[in-house]
């Protein structure tokens, strides 16, 4: 509860929070759409910026104006959640660290329908509490580039905040590099083992082992079966090999 009231959250939702810079939908709209285009900057704005990072300020902002007991900041931010999260609502999963999901924020908006009690009712704030906890992500639910950096395996291999290129796992971990990332990350005591998840595909689950019964009426028949599946699993390898080379 804290930390949740020290961050700057302005009770009307004009700025972004704990930055001075304004709340316009339609400016982070603009802001999407120069992201399309490199050459105009406007990724690099959309990465600094961080949308997916927003929507959850936003609902930190609202459980702070809840705690004070503000009817109106809690709906400034949700209202604020809501637009961001129409935005960026096909990559919050995927292309996002942060540890709640697109349909967490799906289901806490659900609560404001057909309105809210006021701040002295003794629904308030069970209602408008963030019911969900955060679940760190894994590699298998992320996209590229993060499929290396999710959950992150060493954090002191890139310091929170750094700017630095070699200090960023979503670039050092990235596939698109190879099989080990990108080779100018690694100096010193730094490896791509020590600091990215793995990025090879899973393995195909092993055969069964046949019943007892089953080997006993037969006893080559458990090992054929086996064989022939085992020949299967090779195979799925390989092309889970091949495809992911095609892919790096």
């Amino acid at each position: 509860t804290n930390w949740i009231l020290g961050q700057s959250c302005l009770e009307d939702g004009s700025m972004f929070p704990n930055t001075e810079t304004a709340f316009d939908i339609q400016d982070v709209m603009n802001l999407q759409t120069a992201a399309e285009f490199p050459e105009s900057g406007g990724r690099l704005e959309a990465h600094q910026l961080c949308l997916p990072g927003q929507v959850a300020m936003s609902m930190i902002c609202a459980q702070q104006w809840m705690v004070k007991k503000s009817l109106m900041g809690v709906v400034k931010w949700v209202g604020k959640m809501n637009e961001l999260l129409s935005v960026v609502m096909n990559c919050m999963d995927t292309d996002s660290p942060i540890p709640f999901r697109a349909k967490d924020f799906q289901s806490y908006l659900q609560r404001f329908q057909g309105g809210v009690p006021p701040p002295d009712h003794p629904e308030f704030i069970p209602k408008l509490a963030w019911p969900a906890n955060a679940k760190v992500k894994a590699s298998d639910v992320t996209a590229e580039p993060l499929r290396g950096c999710l959950p992150l395996k060493d954090p002191s291999c890139f310091p929170r905040g750094a700017e630095n290129v070699f200090e960023s796992c979503s670039e050092c971990c990235n596939p698109k590099h190879g099989p080990t990332g990108f080779g100018d990350c690694w100096q010193a005591a730094f490896s791509f083992e020590r600091c990215c998840q793995s990025l090879e595909p899973a393995l195909p689950p092993a055969p069964p082992l046949p019943r007892a019964e089953e080997a006993a009426e037969n006893p080559c028949r458990g090992q054929e079966e086996q064989s022939k599946a085992l020949a299967e699993n090779l195979q799925q390898e390989k092309q889970a090999s091949e495809e992911l080379l095609q892919s790096l």
